[in-house]
């Protein structure tokens, strides 16, 4: 029986030691930078970004792969795969999976199901990794894809943040917040 295939976004934050390994696939999102466009970790390492980031006057924006992106991956697992079990970053925050869905309503060959994660970085790689290891222990595609689905809705983030500049400078936040938020934590100390 051919084994599932597994696919996740570059938002996953997987590492390459880890993805490779497990036979995952990760899509890169754009990463925009004024009017320079980078895929996320083939154009633009962690390390770039972060450097770039640190020295523009304006945060970078991002965009998700092109559905064709995605097709063009999936008629690639098709062939050698029973199925394609697709995760992404939360629709709520990217129109990732929305691209993902378009793809995969032109894939026949073979059942695609795509997933929201309803998270981003790690808390959407774990998924992506309990998939994989489902799938490399040759569970069907119903199973895998129930797998994540039984998962997604304990996944849990904690995020902190060094501090609010980014957030701020995004809009994220307005600047009466961000000065009240700094005020809090400069007199904890």
């Amino acid at each position: 029986m051919k084994p599932v295939a597994i696919v996740t976004d570059s938002t996953s934050d997987l590492p390459t030691s880890v993805a490779e390994p497990l036979g995952i696939h990760i899509i890169p999102c754009n990463v925009h930078f004024g009017t320079e466009v980078y895929r996320e970790r083939i154009d633009l390492t962690n390390d770039e970004f972060y450097q770039r980031l640190a020295n523009s006057p304006q945060l970078p924006k991002t965009s998700q792969p092109a559905s064709g992106v995605f097709e063009e991956l999936y008629r690639q697992l098709a062939s050698a795969h029973s199925g394609i079990v697709s995760i992404h970053i939360a629709a709520k925050l990217s129109g990732t999976l929305q691209s993902a869905d378009i793809a995969a309503k032109e894939i026949r060959e073979v059942p695609v199901a795509t997933i929201d994660s309803g998270s981003t970085s790690m808390g959407l790689g774990w998924l992506a990794v309990m998939a994989a290891r489902a799938a490399q222990a040759g569970q069907s595609f119903a199973d895998v894809v129930g797998v994540v689905n039984d998962a997604t809705p304990r996944v849990r983030i904690l995020a902190l943040l060094e501090n609010l500049e980014n957030v701020t400078k995004g809009g994220r936040i307005g600047k009466g917040a961000a000065l009240l938020g700094t005020m809090l934590v400069s007199n904890r100390y």
